[in-house]
Parts: structure tokens; sequence; C-alpha cells
């Protein structure tokens, strides 16, 4: 099977700090893929090189064959191919979550047809929501209305940071059935980074990696 996104020996140097030290990865179409290590060892800085945010410093990263443009260029593919979880969910409080999320499918070029509000919405407990001011949510409903914002433009691919990171297992265990109920019902792949090596035991990973300072390779 061909790959979605191959990484070939990425780099990323900050001065004279070496964040990436030559990564290489394949991540195939519809294998889910979570990365795990400690705070600092660059698990965010590979997620912003995968999803074109930021440039190796060297190496190549190409999606379904094309090599990425650079940052400033890639606009386009972003909105297009990719869905962002941040660990510090950015949402805009101000406005509602409707939208928060008709504010990523406006300014996005859809490759396919884009999930209603209902679609995001209903799976997550968060209909009755969708008129409320996000600075008024808790914790957990804000979390939730993240994930449904980035599966707005019906990526093909999900790219996750810490998804988990400061939650209960119990409230882990329902974030992570949300996003697997969202990548199942539209078809996208998931690229999941974390501190939390409990979510190795999660079986919807085909592809568990680590990566410590700055170097990945199979956990095993």
């Amino acid at each position: 099977m061909s790959s979605l996104i191959s990484v070939r020996n990425v780099k990323v140097s900050m001065d004279e700090w070496s964040i990436l030290k030559g990564i290489s990865w394949d991540i195939r179409e519809g294998e889910h893929c979570l990365v795990v290590g400690p705070s600092g060892s660059g698990k965010s800085t590979l997620l912003g090189v995968m999803g074109g945010l930021i440039a190796p410093t060297e190496g190549r990263i190409d999606y379904k064959g094309a090599p990425y443009p650079s940052p400033e260029k890639s606009a386009v593919l972003r909105r297009s191919a990719f869905g962002f979880l941040f660990q510090d969910f950015h949402l805009i409080e101000h406005m509602t979550v409707e939208d928060n999320i008709g504010l990523i499918q406006a300014v996005t070029e859809p490759t396919r047809i884009l999930p209603t509000l209902s679609d995001l919405l209903q799976p997550l407990g968060l209909e009755d929501r969708k008129s409320a001011l996000v600075g008024v949510l808790s914790r957990g409903e804000r979390q939730r209305v993240a994930l449904a914002r980035a599966f707005a433009n019906g990526p093909e691919v999900l790219l996750a940071d810490e998804p988990t990171a400061s939650l209960d297992p119990e409230s882990a265990s329902e974030t992570l059935a949300h996003l697997w109920n969202m990548c199942d019902h539209l078809g996208t792949t998931a690229v999941v980074v974390s501190h939390d090596r409990d979510l190795t035991r999660d079986e919807r990973f085909a592809d568990v990696q680590k990566l410590v300072k700055g170097c990945l390779e199979k956990d095993t």
C-alpha cells in the first residue's frame, strides 16, 4: 500500500538546537498512528512539520506522492487535507460553537463533501450547545468542540496533539471513543502524539512509535 504521508530524513533545528534528528516514517491511508514521548521530545514539532505548518531544516515530506509546498504556500493543502486538534484548543471564545466550526468551513477548499453541523456535533453530544458561546462552556465541552472543529473540513488526516492531556481516565476514554467515531464516520486517518503511554494499549493504533530526544523508533 502506498503512503499517504511519507517523511524522509526530516531534521528541524533552531539556532544550534536540534529538535528532530533525521525522522523517516510512512503514514498509510486508514492506518491510525501514535507517537509517544516525554515533554520536549519534539512531538508537537513533528505534527507541525507533517501538517505543513513548519518547514524542515533538512529532508522531505510527501503527501500522496507529491512534495509539500513551503508553509507560506501550503494553506490550500492544510485546509483541504488536514484537521488539527491542538492541545490548547485555539477556539474563539466570544463566538458560538456553530460559528467556530463555520469559520473553518468558510475557508475550506474541500476535496470531498463537507460534514454538516449535525454530523459534527451529534456524535459528541453537542447539538444542544451549538448556539452557546465557547467562553461559557466547561473544559470538557470545549475539548469536544475542538474535536468537532478538527473534523469540520472533512479531513483525510487528523493531527492530534495530546488529545487526552489533563483528563481523568474516564474522560480520556470518552474522548478517544469520540475521536474514533468521527474517524470512522468521515474515513479519516489519525496521527496522535502524546506523553500518555496508556494510549499504547488502544488497539485502534496500528502503528505506535516513540520519540525520544528528536529520534523516532518503533515502540515495543
